[in-house]
This record gives C-alpha cells, structure tokens and sequence, in this order.
C-alpha cells in the first residue's frame, strides 16, 4: 500500500485519530483550486454528493455527514477539474471501515467526457490501493501534471462506495 507517511504501529486500549501524521500534506491542499460548481459524480447515491465531500474543509474530516456512495452499485465516477494546472502528488481520503470501502482507486488524468464504459475499456492513468479504514490517509502516485481527475472506481463485485471526505495534495 503506498502511503506518504511512515507507517507505524503502537498498542494502547482506545482509538484516536492518525491526522497528525499527515501534516506535510495539509500544506499541499489543494482546496481553493478545486472547481467546484464543474465537479460532478456519475451514480452517486444523492445528487452533489461528490461535490460535498470535496467542499468539507479539514476541520471537518472527521464528519459522516454529508457522505458519497454509489447508488446503484460498485462504481462511482467522479470527475475533478481544477481551475489550472496543478501537479497532483496524492490524495486525501477518509472511508468507512470494512467491506464497503473501495480497495483500489483508479485515477485518469486530463480525460475529456469520460463515462462508465470509457473508464472500464481504458486503462487508467495509475491505480492506487487504499486502506479500508474510517482513519483519515493520504494515498500517494507518481506526480502527474493535470487539469482534470477523474477517480473513485471500485472492483466489480465489491460493495457499495462510502466515502465521507476526499481532497488533493499538489504543487500549482
């Protein structure tokens, strides 16, 4: 699994969050770049909902509500354009534990009117594999120079795609 940060472990008796760990990346958010009112998601379970887990700001990563799943079934696809070139280097994300969380992420850079049958006949620009957790993780790629995302596919026969916060490190 490529992760930005060091992986480590430690055994105690509660949960807590892992976010410290990820403070290089907050540095590289790319929050203010994202084009929000052109970000859009094909078979997400509520209309926007795409675009409302990209809208939340880091204080509230840690929020259920509002949340991405697909509607009908495994696959989502939700395209990201930024409002200029950025240099893409990971993705911030934070999923449900268990089952439901995708393992893979199939990301297709700078594609133009992309849809289901596109995204499963071509091959994709880099597939990352994510942790299936309800912790916040940064999931590192190559850099690639791009001006659209396009993301989120799940493996057919997984389950539904739940997904409560995702956002994008770069260099603009």
């Amino acid at each position: 699994m490529s992760h930005c940060h060091d992986e480590h472990s430690h055994s105690h008796d509660h949960s807590h969050d892992h976010s410290h760990d990820l403070h290089p990346a907050l540095q590289t958010l790319l929050y203010t770049q994202l084009d929000f009112p052109r970000l859009t998601t094909l078979n997400e379970h509520a209309s926007n909902a795409g675009r409302s887990i990209c809208q939340k700001t880091w204080a509230q990563r840690l929020d259920t509500a509002p949340e991405l799943k697909s509607s009908a079934d495994e696959q989502l696809l939700v395209i990201v354009p930024f409002t200029g070139q950025v240099r893409l280097h990971s993705i911030v994300l934070r999923g449900s534990a268990g089952q439901e969380c995708p393992r893979t992420l199939k990301v297709f850079v700078n594609e133009e009117g992309m849809g289901f049958d596109e995204a499963s006949d071509k091959e994709p620009t880099q597939t990352l594999e994510i942790a299936q957790t309800s912790e916040v993780q940064e999931v590192c790629g190559r850099p690639h120079w791009v001006w659209r995302l396009i993301d989120f596919g799940a493996d057919p026969g997984e389950a539904r795609v739940f997904q409560y916060y995702a956002q994008f490190g770069a260099v603009f």
